[in-house]
């Protein structure tokens, strides 16, 4: 999905990804690395206006893949990946629209 949201004068491009993440192979994964190689594309695009972001929402269960993190703080972790989870988190909505706006 493709959301797209004027505000401002800037133009916020968020594409989200819902995915089971069972057979995905952590946060290496080139579905999961989207939500900085997004930034890469933002920054060679050089226009202060348009803010891209990206996310991946999972109707897997977190617990379910814990092992994909270092073992310190796995909440962190999927959360500076970008990964929420539909099923644990009925806010994700809201989190994918306080990111994008935090660049205003």
């Amino acid at each position: 999905f493709i959301l797209w949201l004027i505000a401002d004068g800037k133009q916020y491009v968020c594409f989200i990804d819902p995915k089971g993440l069972t057979h995905i192979r952590g946060f290496k994964d080139p579905k999961v690395q989207f939500a900085k190689e997004i930034k890469n594309i933002e920054r060679r695009l050089n226009d202060p206006d348009v803010i891209l972001d990206s996310f991946t929402v999972s109707n897997t269960y977190q617990r379910e893949i814990d092992w994909w993190g270092d073992g310190n703080d796995i909440e962190k972790d999927f959360s500076s990946h970008h990964v929420l989870f539909q099923k644990e988190d009925g806010a994700y909505i809201d989190k994918i629209f306080r990111t994008m706006l935090a660049r205003t």
